[in-house]
């Protein structure tokens, strides 16, 4: 984790002095827009001809019992060991790079789907050649009606519906972000 901190704890500060540079002005806090070339943030009004408010993601709410229990994308980036078995709710863009990676590195990665495919909003083509050539490690399950998470001493089960489950507990299930707002 010490290695990987190395390379992601100055990010914030070299992007500030990049934006200064080229004449970008990254302000902090929380922002309304009060016209459409006018905004206020933290009660200071700016006007400008363009501007972007990025606005971080927050974790999408499953609505399941046992919520409390699934960790998400951050969790999972500080690991400081990587499970036998990892679990992912969703499967998009996030939930394929983590489950590609995880299953390369020796983890069996199940990941449940409510669409038909991964990557719903991408190309059918590209996501079936990239699901054909998955990792053995990598199982999606399409259209699952998950209803809980539950917890088992230090491990984690993931209840599907009424009468199954996955048949393995997991030390990790994790979900995907939303953009806030």
């Amino acid at each position: 984790m010490a290695f990987k901190r190395t390379f992601t704890d100055p990010i914030p500060a070299k992007q500030a002095h990049r934006y200064a540079e080229l004449g970008v002005d990254a302000l902090h806090g929380v922002a309304r827009f009060a016209g459409p070339d006018t905004i206020v943030v933290e009660g200071r009004t700016l006007r400008a001809r363009h501007i972007l408010i990025a606005s971080g993601a927050r974790p999408v709410p499953l609505g399941i019992p046992g919520e409390d229990l699934v960790s998400t994308s951050d969790a999972f980036l500080e690991l400081q060991a990587l499970p036998r078995r990892i679990v992912l709710i969703g499967g998009g863009y996030v939930a394929a790079e983590f489950s590609h990676l995880a299953a390369r590195a020796g983890a069996e990665v199940t990941i449940l789907q409510r669409a038909e495919r991964l990557l719903p909003h991408f190309d059918p083509d590209l996501v079936g050649w990239l699901t054909e050539r998955s990792p053995e490690q990598l199982d999606p399950l399409f259209r699952p009606a998950y209803g809980a998470a539950v917890g088992e001493g230090q491990h984690l089960r993931v209840v599907l519906d009424q009468v199954s489950s996955l048949t393995d507990t997991s030390a990790l299930a994790m979900h995907a972000r939303l953009g806030a707002g």
